[in-house]
């Protein structure tokens, strides 16, 4: 199954609503790229995101 992602800019009055629905997609598309993880990739990734003081919600890409 392959996942795409499209960004999209929008200006208008329902801004907020485009922002959090992007969100949402955005979270949707890395929970997709991390149920690939075998469990010591995902152990590994988790521990530097830890390290890091990162949370999934500033992840902006994975690459492994």
């Amino acid at each position: 199954m392959d996942f795409k992602m499209n960004a999209v800019i929008h200006k208008g009055q329902d801004y907020e609503k485009s922002l959090h629905t992007f969100q949402n997609k955005r979270m949707e598309y890395i929970e997709h790229e991390l149920r690939a993880f075998d469990s010591q990739t995902l152990f590994c990734f988790l521990n530097d995101l830890r390290k890091r003081g990162r949370t999934m919600e500033e992840i902006t890409g994975i690459a492994v």
